[in-house]
């Protein structure tokens, strides 16, 4: 592990910069009853100029168990990279809080012997929303923990529905989670034989994962993210007169409530296709800013294929009262670093606005222009990385969502601990969205 950490700390400053600060959450889960134990350690890294005034910067991280007051240190991190030391107690389950930049924390499940395995670092865009079903591969083999983090600040019930090689059912679990905290159940041999898969769903914002412990330690988790609730319209990318891929949704298809806060295209392609731009449309009538928090982050769109994580094409917002438009993308670069802009823009309430979101593969930028009355009133550019110079559409989905590749969603859901509020009273039509292969 050291080696590995050692690797990551010399590839950080040539990378693009990461995100800002951000609330984080490390599920310490620990293994399956009668296996191996293992021991959950949560690492910070830092790439600050010792040479400077403040050679090192503080952090607070909370471990969060499943009874009793958070235990709460500061740490002051130096260069390099360091263990969050005597934060998790022995043999500890529960939830770590940390606000820190993504891309400077990791975390590993490491056994007495044997090779470590690494542990998810959940930020902002990786947990999933209430009604999500994402589903988790169990390839490791021998005793399995299946286990559920729920990062809202009010108790959950989850629900694991087991299913075999050929798609049968072998059962399901049930789990009650409390607010920030983590709960788990260990699979016996009989429920264990024959289980490849397990779809999770939660009444809460949450995260699944699972850890087996035969010859060696494995952490998995959903690899595909799909929606972050039920499509409200299914649209299929269609071959046009002008040689690209396009899917409309023409009127009004979503208007915030609190009853349906956000609203979910989910879009179909026909095959893997290889873009070198993609061109999304649509109109937005601002409504008021959320009361509770009038200057929090409200959603103008947010477009993503396969992973939230090295997935997002492109999230656009506007944050409130403050008076900004913000975007950000992290299309195919590394586990926590992004890149995104800002410029300051009052969005006006009652006001018809149109915006155009343009991911340019090819030329490494994303564009947002936004309109009024046919005049452009804001432009705002940032810089990208895909692998190749190409935006890959996949289409991943199965069963029911068989050919699902992209996703477009507007508007965020009702929470009091998120950053992102809901946009309640805002409309949103005329989506068009064009894709030119390379």
């Amino acid at each position: 592990m050291k080696r590995m950490l050692a690797c990551l700390a010399l590839l950080a400053p040539v990378l693009s910069a990461p995100a800002l600060a951000e609330r984080l959450y490390v599920p310490v889960v620990g293994t399956p009853a009668g296996a191996r134990t293992a021991t959950t350690s949560v690492w910070v890294t830092s790439v600050s100029d010792a040479s400077a005034t403040r050679a090192t910067s503080p952090l607070s991280a909370r471990f969060l168990g499943a009874s009793g007051a958070p235990v709460a240190k500061s740490f002051a991190v130096a260069p390099g990279i360091h263990p969050l030391a005597g934060l998790v107690p022995a043999r500890g389950e529960g939830l770590v809080a940390v606000d820190a930049p993504a891309a400077t924390l990791s975390a590993w499940l490491s056994p007495t012997d044997g090779e470590p395995a690494e542990v998810p670092v959940i930020g902002a865009h990786d947990s999933y929303a209430p009604g999500a079903q994402p589903q988790l591969a169990l390839d490791g083999e021998g005793a399995l923990r299946l286990a559920v983090a729920n990062v809202d600040d009010a108790a959950a019930v989850c629900t694991a529905s087991l299913a075999g090689n050929d798609g049968a059912s072998r059962g399901t679990l049930t789990l009650a989670v409390p607010a920030h905290g983590l709960a788990h159940r260990d699979l016996d041999a009989a429920t264990r034989a024959g289980v490849v898969a397990a779809s999770v769903t939660c009444n809460r914002q949450f995260f699944p994962l699972a850890v087996s412990a035969g010859t060696g330690v494995q952490v998995s988790i959903a690899k595909a993210s799909g929606a972050n609730g039920a499509c409200d319209r299914w649209v299929t990318l269609t071959r046009q007169a002008d040689g690209s891929y396009g899917a409309d949704v023409s009127g009004v298809f979503h208007q915030a409530t609190t009853a349906h806060p956000k609203g979910i295209l989910c879009i179909k392609a026909p095959a893997e296709l290889a873009i070198g731009r993609a061109v999304y449309d649509w109109d937005v009538v601002a409504g008021p800013w959320w009361k509770q928090k009038p200057s929090g982050i409200h959603n103008l769109a947010y477009f993503f294929g396969e992973r939230y994580r090295s997935g997002v094409i492109g999230n656009v917002n506007a944050t409130g009262t403050k008076g900004g438009l913000r975007v950000m993308q992290n299309y195919s670069m590394p586990q926590g670093y992004n890149s995104s802009g800002g410029v300051q823009y009052k969005i006006e309430r009652g006001a018809l606005y149109h915006a155009t979101y343009t991911f340019d593969a090819s030329n490494a930028s994303a564009t947002l222009q936004l309109f009024r009355n046919g005049a452009e009133v804001k432009r705002l550019g940032i810089g990208t990385s895909p692998q190749g110079r190409t935006l890959v559409v996949t289409p991943y989905g199965a069963g029911s969502q068989a050919g699902l590749a992209l996703v477009a969603e507007f508007g965020n859901y009702i929470s009091r601990t998120q950053p992102e509020v809901p946009t309640i009273g805002w409309a949103y039509g005329n989506f068009r969205l064009r894709l030119y292969p390379k």
